[in-house]
């Protein structure tokens, strides 16, 4: 098992798009490749812990 700590990863925020450069066309296409990338790197069996998000 491995354990994570991450922050507010900005699902579905355009903006963060253009504030940070990140390189995805839209929304819908950064959110998949996040999804993607978290399935690649954690397993049912880790333990992650999500600091300071919003509701």
């Amino acid at each position: 098992m491995t354990t994570f700590f991450t922050s507010d990863h900005h699902f579905g925020h355009a903006n963060i798009i253009r504030y940070c450069d990140r390189p995805f066309a839209d929304v819908a296409e950064m959110d998949e490749a996040m999804i993607d990338r978290w399935n690649e790197t954690v397993s049912p069996d880790d333990e992650v812990w999500v600091l300071g998000t919003t509701p």
